[in-house]
């Protein structure tokens, strides 16, 4: 897949427009290419950081992630190896986040995140089979903060502790589960 293909459903989205962190200079669409190219850690970790330091810094999430979410959803899924861990990480540190510039507790951007991620929830939930197990348990972190349905969320993750292949820990399951990052119903 190509990296104008991650981003063929935001074709309509206006890069130049989004929102960012004061003082922060970032060109979005290259930092996301830059990501989806990563060919090393460190490519995937600088291009990570061109993303994390501009849409989210420290907790304080930019108008500029809603926009990224999406395709960082999509790149989890199909990148390579190097891609996947920053894209999630990124995604999550999006999802936990909070609204820049709301009033305490108001939750929009972050909750227009969360709502990005649900259009395409079943994906994040095939991240639970990773064989990487840092992707798997940001996959984890990333469904407790966005899944809406409890029911599904505590199976899925049963069965990923569950399974032979997979080997989510009983501690890391009991933490996210405790963690009290879910998703408002």
């Amino acid at each position: 897949m190509t990296f104008e293909e991650v981003l063929a459903w935001d074709a309509a989205t206006d890069w130049s427009s989004a929102e960012v962190a004061p003082g922060a200079e970032s060109d979005l669409l290259a930092a996301l290419q830059g990501l989806w190219c990563a060919r090393s850690e460190e490519e995937a970790v600088a291009a990570y950081w061109c993303l994390d330091n501009v849409v989210v810094v420290q907790g304080s999430v930019y108008g500029g992630a809603v926009l990224v979410v999406g395709p960082a959803v999509r790149m989890a899924v199909l990148g390579s190896v190097w891609t996947r861990r920053w894209a999630l990480e990124l995604v999550l540190q999006v999802v936990a986040g909070w609204s820049v510039g709301a009033a305490v507790g108001d939750r929009s951007l972050v909750e227009q995140s969360r709502a990005q991620v649900r259009c395409s929830i079943d994906l994040v939930y095939v991240l639970l089979s990773d064989p990487i197990s840092d992707v798997r348990e940001l996959a984890a972190e990333v469904l407790a903060c966005c899944e809406v349905d409890p029911q599904r969320f505590d199976e899925r993750l049963a069965w990923a502790a569950g399974c032979e292949a997979v080997e989510v820990t009983r501690v890391h399951l009991d933490r996210v589960r405790s963690a009290g990052l879910r998703a408002e119903e």
